[in-house]
């Protein structure tokens, strides 16, 4: 029953959205669907909502605002897909995440994101144009946040003394970072499949990258050799000799260049870029799984499509009954 609930919210989203023109979001809460319309819809949808509740966004243009609450919150996509002509959820302004157990999906962030010191926070299939700020007001209970399949142009940076980020088939554009040379030693970072930028040698350490492609923008820094960094490829010179031949087991990493890595990427954020290899690329640069480094290898292969029903086709009857029914029909193809 609440599997036919979500899906039947998000095609409320979609036909509502492609009939009315109108932003908007369905609250699905304990069996019921409410829907809200217009640009503030969203902070609308988040006011009214409470823990365990899921809040739908369709295409179109919302305003930020705070999420205090322990919910899901679904778009239509972070990017435009051609393919079945589905544009994204665009928020336009700051997206602030002030509870615990949140998980957004499939959102393109205009602004920026800050995550305020809570346990289990996701941040899947979702792009963020500026910074992404993880804060703290201090404390020592650990704050597990996770980052997969998304895309950051500005910079991830570490305002807190106690932090376990998981960052999968991620690329962050900006550089990764703590805020402050006390907090180096209690941060902690796992990150898989992904690009990243760090600012200097002066980031996180006690950390472990696998299957990565890594650069530093401070010239002539390194990687802290207390990092764990097994087949990775570095975009700059000499990133590596601190940890390669440092005892670590199986540490196969290795060097390259942008043009010999991407087929277009060139290190400038593009919001057309989709970071593939090239072909020589895929082969030569391989993971301790055997499959490529970088985004599209691992488990879960880089895909910006969210994983909501796609609506492929609908009909909406002329008239309704004597009785005041109106008759729908709705084709869904599966979620990728």
């Amino acid at each position: 029953m609440k599997k036919i609930l979500l899906l039947i919210a998000a095609m409320l989203v979609a036909v509502a959205a492609i009939h009315a023109q109108s932003p908007t979001v369905t609250l699905s809460h304990d069996g019921t669907v409410k829907c809200f319309y217009g640009k503030e819809a969203f902070v609308n949808a988040v006011a009214a909502s409470a823990n365990g509740d899921r809040v739908t966004l369709s295409s179109g243009l919302f305003t930020g605002t705070t999420i205090d609450k322990s919910i899901t919150v679904k778009g239509a996509g972070m990017l435009p897909d051609t393919i079945n002509s589905v544009e994204p959820t665009v928020i336009s302004s700051e997206v602030t995440i002030a509870a615990p157990d949140v998980t957004v999906e499939g959102i393109y962030m205009n602004s920026y994101l800050r995550i305020c010191h809570y346990d289990n926070v996701k941040i899947v299939k979702s792009t963020v144009i500026n910074n992404v700020t993880l804060n703290s007001t201090g404390g020592t209970h650990p704050i597990r946040q996770y980052i997969v399949g998304s895309r950051c142009k500005g910079n991830v940076t570490a305002y807190t003394d106690s932090l376990d980020l998981y960052i999968d088939n991620t690329y962050i554009g900006g550089y990764l970072s703590n805020s402050s040379t006390n907090y180096y030693k209690v941060n902690h970072i796992e990150a898989r499949n992904s690009i990243i930028s760090f600012t200097n040698n002066n980031g996180f350490v006690n950390s472990t990258f696998t299957n990565c492609i890594l650069t530093m923008k401070a010239s002539g820094a390194k990687m802290p050799s207390s990092n764990n960094v097994y087949y990775c490829v570095g975009l700059t010179n000499d990133m590596f000799s601190d940890v390669i031949g440092s005892g670590i087991a199986g540490n196969t990493n290795s060097y390259s260049d942008y043009a010999t890595m991407f087929k277009t990427f060139t290190g400038t954020y593009d919001e057309n870029e989709t970071f593939e290899l090239t072909d020589a690329a895929k082969t030569t640069y391989l993971g301790d799984d055997g499959t490529q480094v970088g985004l599209y290898g691992g488990n879960m292969p880089y895909n910006p499509k969210p994983h909501n029903p796609i609506i492929t086709n609908f009909k909406v009857a002329e008239k309704s009954t004597p009785a005041g029914k109106l008759s729908v029909d709705i084709e869904v193809k599966a979620a990728e």
